[in-house]
């Protein structure tokens, strides 16, 4: 990971790397173990909906074990998300290193989100935004921050390359990208029983990557088969 990455992640999520609740490596385990049963759970059922009991019974742990690692659900909502966050930019620097091209890592990006999507209630954004505005803040700010600077530095990447427009404006596109995510968990505009959350993001990816590439990058992107473009 880049140091410009580990300096956002470090100021703007500190317990990423320093929390006085682990005491030890066995904490950490559980901790750890913890995050991503809840993780999974809250995908799967939505945040308002699970209960601390739920969790407990899940782990096969008690809810003291619990509440010696996280204080409360909110707390847990948080640290799910810092957990997300933490993980998230991991596969993202690793896609990076792996891709040949600008094009070929914003297929791969978009493959790795939309396979993630596909196991992921929208309730949970919904959720979030509503009942956990401090969770919420952490999912914008790493939006906001490490997306952003991801994105920017793809599109500069590709049209340096050719494999974008050179007529684009890049924090405007960037910028535009970072907005859709507004858009579409929208439920005014995309009624969660009207619209799959998966086939609006995928929608808006190909709107996206249509919108910007140059003949070069349409040849390149017509060469993946693993998402629809």
């Amino acid at each position: 990971m880049g140091k410009l990455w580990k300096l956002f992640l470090f100021s703007k999520f500190p317990c990423l790397h320093s929390r006085s609740l682990m005491k030890s490596s066995e904490n950490l385990v559980l901790l750890e173990n913890l995050l991503k049963h809840a993780e999974m759970m809250f995908m799967k059922q939505g945040i308002k909906g699970l209960t601390m009991d739920d969790l407990a019974k899940e782990m096969g742990m008690s809810k003291k074990t619990i509440y010696a690692l996280i204080r409360d659900k909110e707390h847990l909502v948080q640290e799910v998300m810092n957990y997300y966050v933490k993980k998230e930019v991991k596969t993202v620097e690793q896609i990076r290193k792996q891709a040949k091209n600008p094009i070929e890592e914003m297929v791969l990006i978009m493959s790795h989100v939309l396979q993630t999507t596909k196991e992921l209630n929208p309730q949970v954004l919904f959720d979030m935004q509503k009942l956990y505005p401090k969770s919420w803040q952490i999912f914008h700010d790493y939006r906001n921050g490490y997306i952003f600077n991801f994105i920017h530095s793809n599109i500069e990447a590709g049209i340096k390359n050719d494999y974008y427009r050179s007529d684009i404006e890049t924090d405007i596109i960037t910028k535009f990208y970072l907005g859709a995510i507004n858009v579409i968990t929208d439920q005014a505009l995309f009624p969660i029983k009207q619209y799959s959350f998966v086939a609006l993001l995928q929608a808006y990816i190909q709107y996206h990557l249509r919108a910007i590439v140059s003949q070069k990058g349409l040849q390149e992107l017509l060469q993946y088969k693993d998402i629809k473009v």
